[in-house]
C-alpha cells in the first residue's frame, strides 16, 4: 500500500493506530481495511483517546475522516463502540 509522503508499507492495523499519521492515514484506507482497523481499535484500553486523537493534516478524527468518506457504518461504529467525541472541531472548526 502506498499513500502520498508515506511510503510503502503492509497493513497493519496495531502499527497504524500507533503511528504519527494516524487518524489521517484513514484517507488512504479502503472501508474493508478501515473496519478490521477499527475492530482492534475497540479492543485498545486506551481507545477514546486513539479514536479522538488529532491528526496532522488539520487536526481531524477518526470521525472526521468517516463522515468525510461517508461510511455511516463505521460513525456509527465509532460513536456507539469506541465513545468517539461527536464534539471534537477539527483545527478549522
Amino acid at each position: 500500500m502506498t499513500s502520498p509522503g508515506m511510503g510503502t508499507y503492509e497493513f497493519n492495523p496495531k502499527s497504524i493506530l500507533d503511528s504519527e499519521q494516524y487518524p489521517d492515514i484513514l484517507n488512504y484506507l479502503n472501508s474493508e481495511q478501515i473496519q478490521t482497523m477499527f475492530n482492534v481499535l475497540a479492543q485498545q484500553p486506551n481507545n477514546s483517546q486513539l479514536v479522538n486523537k488529532k491528526g496532522p493534516l488539520g487536526g481531524y478524527t477518526a470521525l472526521h475522516w468517516m463522515a468525510i468518506k461517508n461510511e455511516l457504518d463505521l460513525l456509527k461504529f465509532l460513536v456507539v463502540e469506541c465513545r468517539a467525541d461527536v464534539n471534537c472541531k477539527a483545527n478549522l472548526g
